[in-house]
């Protein structure tokens, strides 16, 4: 017997005609051992193959074989010695007809990606603040509730049009398509395709090359929620932003009004302390101005020049009476003659000197005085430019209290407070209910 068995085992080894075969059949028992081993008892209408698939093969499964399943496995028929038996030992297997499939997929995404359309240089961006939202699903699953709960949530107001098709089996391709066709006709903003999950067979139809063509090509922007992060469909791809869940989905298409709020409140403080700052610089250099050419300044530069004059004056006087006193000695006399005349001309000359000296310094008072003047008005108008009205037309805000004070931070201000938000065209009286500090 043991000579008879070896026999048949060299036979069956040596056989290439029983090796690297393709077997179809379908699962009558499945079983798995301790070690990892599953053995499987495969049959068609007629036989039953007795099969194993060893640990390694069998952990690299997609799937879980189970009874009545129809399945094709890959591998070599084996002899078993000592007990006699015959066996097939597979080294590969999968589900019937799903090696066309994969094959027929992975032909179309190579297709649809040599034509650009998986390319994110054409993907349309998402509006931040869409008015009308459409939704492509089946208006009996949980995803069109998802988006409106979502949306709700978020308390942005927008319109939502559900165009319902069939998202699985034959017919669901064609009324995918339809519904992106109807819902494309209507005013909305951006578009929401979406399943609630399902196995990989469940995304056939989001697969199919019409639903990933119209959606590639649809000229309002697509959010694709239909498959998984592990296995996104050919929709997903094409799609100008992808998405896990219809939730998700729902939270790119809309903004969280109450995010827009504090971003809104931040930008105002921040407006607040800018224009604060504005004023606060102006002011200064108003004030800088407005040292050196106070009248003060003015009158200080006009005594220091006649206060020159008045030194000079009173030095030629003195000099004038000294002359004098000496010309009354000799009056009588030759020298006092030419002496007077001496005298006579120095005066003349003195006094040439000091309305010469007068002139220049009347001169230079003024022109100092205009030179000031027209810096004066060239601050001015900067500081004009600066003025709180013309800030406001810039688009800025000025809060204070009820007593009128600017308040630059929210450490001035309390919950239950009223503002005055002062703008270009009015004023906004509000009440704080609540406070958030940057940082």
């Amino acid at each position: 017997m043991s000579q008879f068995n070896r026999r048949i085992y060299t036979i069956i080894s040596s056989n290439d005609t029983v090796r690297e075969l393709a077997v179809i059949g379908e699962i009558s028992k499945v079983s798995r051992s301790p070690s990892g081993h599953m053995y499987i008892d495969l049959k068609d209408s007629e036989s039953v193959v007795k099969c194993t698939l060893f640990k390694g093969p069998a952990s690299r499964l997609k799937f879980t074989p189970r009874d009545g399943m129809k399945v094709t496995v890959y591998g070599d028929a084996s002899y078993y010695v000592k007990g006699g038996s015959l066996n097939f030992n597979i080294f590969a297997v999968e589900e019937y007809g799903k090696g066309d499939a994969q094959r027929a997929l992975e032909e179309l995404t190579s297709k649809l990606r040599s034509e650009g359309l998986f390319d994110d240089k054409r993907k349309k961006p998402i509006p931040r603040y869409p008015r009308t939202i459409g939704v492509v699903t089946s208006y009996t699953g949980a995803v069109i509730k998802d988006i409106v709960d979502t949306v709700a949530r978020r308390g942005y107001p927008v319109n939502i049009l559900l165009s319902s098709s069939t998202v699985q089996g034959d017919d669901a391709p064609a009324s995918i398509v339809a519904a992106i066709q109807l819902l494309i006709q209507q005013d909305i903003d951006v578009l929401i395709i979406g399943r609630g999950g399902g196995s990989k067979e469940d995304l056939i139809a989001f697969n199919s090359e019409s639903v990933v063509r119209e959606v590639a090509l649809c000229e309002v922007p697509v959010i694709s929620a239909v498959g998984h992060a592990t296995d996104k469909s050919l929709c997903d791809l094409a799609a100008d932003k992808y998405a896990e869940t219809p939730t998700a989905a729902a939270m790119i298409a809309t903004p969280d009004v109450n995010n827009e709020l504090r971003n809104l409140d931040d930008l105002s403080s921040l407006g607040s302390k800018s224009l604060l700052n504005v004023i606060t610089r102006a002011r200064s250099k108003f004030d800088v101005i407005d040292s050196k050419l106070s009248l003060n300044s003015a009158e200080r530069i006009i005594q220091e020049y006649t206060s020159k004059l008045d030194s000079l004056y009173a030095r030629l006087n003195s000099s004038f009476m000294m002359k004098s006193a000496s010309a009354r000695n000799v009056y009588n006399s030759l020298e006092f003659r030419m002496a007077a005349v001496r005298l006579i001309d120095k005066v003349l000359s003195g006094r040439q000197t000091l309305e010469t000296m007068l002139y220049r310094a009347n001169s230079s008072i003024i022109s100092q005085i205009e030179s000031r003047k027209n810096q004066l008005n060239v601050q001015s108008a900067v500081l004009d430019s600066l003025s709180l009205d013309r800030t406001l037309l810039k688009g800025f805000s000025l809060v204070t209290d009820s007593k009128n004070n600017i308040l630059p931070s929210i450490d001035h201000i309390g919950v239950g407070s009223t503002l005055f938000i002062r703008m270009r065209d009015g004023t906004v009286i509000v009440e704080v209910k609540e406070l958030i500090k940057n940082g």
